[in-house]
């Protein structure tokens, strides 16, 4: 049992060895800190919309409309993130 978990945790070691870099440049910083900003405009702006829309109904009703608009473009970046399988594609 205890070999087995070497052998596992050696054969993690040589992968990881052999794969991607860890490590982040100035412009990956920057870019996961927008996406964060943005990203965290849905917890600040929930109770605007909701205040706009006047029931619960359509502040749900809004998000999930959003949601939906969304998706076509998201399939796209799906394609074009394996159509460049790169480190950070």
């Amino acid at each position: 049992m205890a070999s087995e978990l070497g052998n596992v945790a050696q054969s993690v070691e040589e992968k990881s060895s052999s794969g991607l870099q860890r490590k982040l440049g100035l412009s990956a910083a920057i870019a996961i800190s927008v996406g964060t900003t943005i990203g965290s405009g849905i917890f600040s702006s929930l109770g605007e919309v909701a205040a706009a829309s006047g029931t619960a109904l359509f502040a749900v009703l809004a998000f999930l409309i959003g949601g939906l608009v969304n998706i076509p473009a998201n399939l796209c970046y799906a394609e074009l993130a394996t159509a460049y399988p790169e480190n950070g594609g």
